[in-house]
């Protein structure tokens, strides 16, 4: 799945000529949440914002059972599951059920990692700010990620 795509499905407001992960403006939410739950991949980058300090941002779609523990020094992040819900620690804390539609903020420092409560793979979008992946990233799987 790509973020630039004829796919009859998506809202014409999206802009197909860029290339995946740069838009004149931001997708709406609901754009975002139909270009979510269409990713297949691991990991999808739909949109990055670049901007003055404290301007910058990412959306990224994810498509996973489990993502293991890690930090990011520099990043605030937040997790919205869309297809199922989400379980996440933070900080070697107890895991926490996140429903599907809610929002749960992961401070930059933030030791976290999250997993599908199906078992099974399921969809979230992610936000970084400031961005974090570069703008054209697609990991298919996880295997993808973890070797770059």
């Amino acid at each position: 799945m790509s973020a630039v795509s004829d796919d009859p499905a998506l809202p014409a407001t999206l802009d197909k000529r860029l290339p995946a992960g740069f838009r004149r403006a931001p997708p709406s939410a609901d754009e975002l949440d139909l270009l979510v739950r269409l990713n297949t991949d691991f990991r999808q980058v739909l949109f990055t914002r670049y901007g003055e300090l404290g301007t910058s941002y990412q959306n990224v779609a994810q498509h996973f059972t489990a993502i293991q523990e890690e930090v990011h020094e520099h990043n605030l992040q937040y997790f919205k599951p869309l297809t199922g819900d989400i379980l996440v620690r933070l900080d070697g804390t107890a895991e926490q059920r996140v429903p599907v539609g809610e929002v749960v903020w992961v401070p930059a420092g933030t030791r976290h990692g999250v997993r599908t409560a199906s078992g099974r793979p399921e969809s979230m979008l992610v936000a970084y700010h400031p961005w974090h992946h570069p703008p054209d990233r697609v990991d298919h799987t996880l295997a993808d990620a973890e070797a770059r």
